[in-house]
């Protein structure tokens, strides 16, 4: 069959509206001048066993291949701008690691997607371990490779958010800084 199919552009903002809301073609986050987007996705269901449990070191260590891969593709990526690759390799580094199929993982693991309190505790579980393996795998690249250039320890340190990591991850970012400026998407 034939189907209407509607395209629409406006030039200033790059937004259009749909059924009242403001849309973009890409909206995991707001970029800055000249910034890029370096995302790399986990596929939750590939971390379940065969007995429905997610394999939590399994999901630790790819989420830290994939960490150490987002941090090798600044450094080998052909940018379209020079501001892009002046942003990118010496300013903030930029990469975002985020997940795919939660539901299907989920269901995998016979827990009801949606609001209630095992589906919470499985999410929660999920994302701590992405977090805490690409937050410590950020470290030890800035270790290995240095901070972020434009990485600002004092102001970093007094971030609530380092407050709410727990803490070997707290001293060990604030010995050895982090690589990477945003980390996670």
């Amino acid at each position: 069959g034939e189907m209407e199919v509607y395209d629409f552009s406006e030039p200033i903002t790059q937004h259009g509206w749909a059924n009242g809301l403001s849309v973009h073609n890409c909206g995991e986050v707001l970029l800055g001048a000249w910034q890029v987007c370096n995302l790399g996705t986990l596929n939750l269901p590939c971390f379940i066993n065969r007995d429905g449990v997610i394999d939590n070191n399994r999901l630790a260590y790819v989420s830290k291949v994939a960490t150490r891969f987002l941090d090798n593709v600044i450094d080998v990526s052909n940018y379209p701008y020079p501001e892009n690759e002046l942003v990118q390799k010496f300013g903030i580094r930029r990469i975002g690691i985020g997940t795919v199929g939660l539901a299907d993982a989920m269901i995998e693991s016979k827990i009801r997607y949606g609001d209630n309190p095992k589906a919470k505790v499985f999410t929660n579980q999920v994302l701590t371990v992405i977090r805490n393996s690409v937050i410590d795998t950020s470290c030890d690249l800035a270790r290995e490779k240095g901070t972020f250039p434009s990485y600002q320890k004092e102001q970093f340190n007094e971030g609530k958010y380092l407050l709410r990591l727990p803490q070997n991850l707290q001293d060990k970012v604030r010995e050895h800084g982090l690589r990477n400026a945003c980390l996670l998407c």
